[in-house]
This record gives structure tokens, C-alpha cells and sequence, in this order.
């Protein structure tokens, strides 16, 4: 994450040393090391597992964190009163810059990304849909009307349900960072809005 978006999630900087303290903690776990060692290992010229480790963590946690920030103070109100029905609704919504306007039909009840993600309050990946809805009836609908996705159908591919909700997984993973569309930050939709609001 840009340093500059660091005062949206961070109030002070004990708070940011708190998640900092946890992240050191995952990634002590994970490698099984000291704080020694791992204090070592981030301080090494060479890069090394428990840096790139460590670096990760720190880095996803963050921009999950300005995600969450994003859908708290401008996500929930666009997605709960179907504001999502606006051509222009991209502009203030967190996945604006992946959306493709594709909705997700659960049972017959129709869903942005957006509204699946606040309903269940997780971001919703091809596993954790088939976790909360086993036995449903799920489609994948295009803005035009035509089926994406069908998992009653004999043609349903699984790989291709999972790449198309990977993409919003990855996206969260790394919001407020710039990486595959250059001079693009992920997420600047609504940041910038983030950072008008902390201005008044």
C-alpha cells in the first residue's frame, strides 16, 4: 500500500505497530522462528522466505483493511439501497474497477458483488459460496441477460466459477497498490474519496 494511504487506516502510530505486532506473530507461526529470528532474517541484504513472508502479510492485511474502510463508509450505503442499478455506480463502488456488471443469481434472488459481499461479510470466492450455499441454484448472469455461469447445467466448469470470482478475491488482496494496469492504483475510485472526506 502507498504510504500516503496510511493515515485513512491508521490513527496513530501505535495502532499501526498493534498490526504490525500481529503480522510478526502469523508469520513467527507460520515459519515456526523466534522474534530473534525473525527480526534477523528481515534485517538479511539476501531476500529470504520469512521476508517475503512477512512482507505479504503486512501488505495484504493493510490493503484488506483500506478495503474494508472503503465498503464501510461508501460500499454499504451504495449496495444497500440498490444503487447498484445506476449506470454511473462504479464510480463510488469499492470493485468499480473490475466490475463487469455481471450479477450472481442465488435461488432466484439477484446480487452485485458488492451486495454477496456485505450479505455474508467475507469477500466471496468460488469455495466459500460452495460453503454457504451447498445445494443452492447459483448463475452467473451477464449485463446483457445471457447465463455466464450455470451450476445446474451439464456444461458448468468449475474452473471457470472460480476465475470469475478470483478476480474480486485478488482484487481485495491487493487494493490501494498499483501492479498489473500501469499508472493504475486498484481501488482509487473510491479512495480518493476516502481522502476528500478526511480533509472536512
Amino acid at each position: 500500500m502507498y504510504e500516503e494511504f496510511k493515515s485513512l487506516i491508521y490513527k496513530s502510530k501505535k495502532e499501526e505497530q498493534a498490526v504490525i505486532d500481529e503480522v510478526i506473530l502469523d508469520v513467527m507461526e507460520k515459519n515456526s522462528c523466534t522474534k530473534e529470528e525473525l527480526l534477523n532474517a528481515l534485517s538479511e541484504d539476501e531476500p529470504n522466505e520469512i521476508q517475503s513472508d512477512y512482507h505479504w502479510e503486512l501488505r495484504t492485511t493493510e490493503n484488506y483493511m483500506l478495503f474494508k474502510l472503503a465498503v464501510d463508509k461508501i460500499g454499504r450505503k451504495l449496495w444497500s439501497n440498490k444503487a447498484w442499478h445506476n449506470k454511473t455506480c462504479r464510480r463510488r463502488c469499492p470493485f468499480g474497477d473490475i466490475c463487469r456488471k455481471r450479477l450472481i443469481e442465488i435461488e432466484g434472488e439477484l446480487f452485485c458483488y458488492g451486495q454477496l459481499y456485505i450479505k455474508n461479510n467475507i469477500y466471496v470466492s468460488s469455495d466459500s459460496i460452495k460453503e454457504l450455499y451447498p445445494t443452492q441454484h447459483i448463475r452467473v448472469i451477464e449485463p446483457d441477460g445471457t447465463i455466464f455461469i450455470d451450476n445446474k447445467s451439464p456444461k458448468f466448469d468449475i474452473q471457470i466459477f472460480m476465475s470469475c470470482l478470483g478476480e474480486y478475491e485478488y482484487f481485495i488482496l491487493d487494493f490501494g497498490d498499483k501492479f498489473t494496469y500501469p499508472n493504475k492504483i486498484y481501488g482509487y475510485n473510491v479512495i480518493r474519496l476516502l481522502q476528500k472526506g478526511t480533509l472536512k
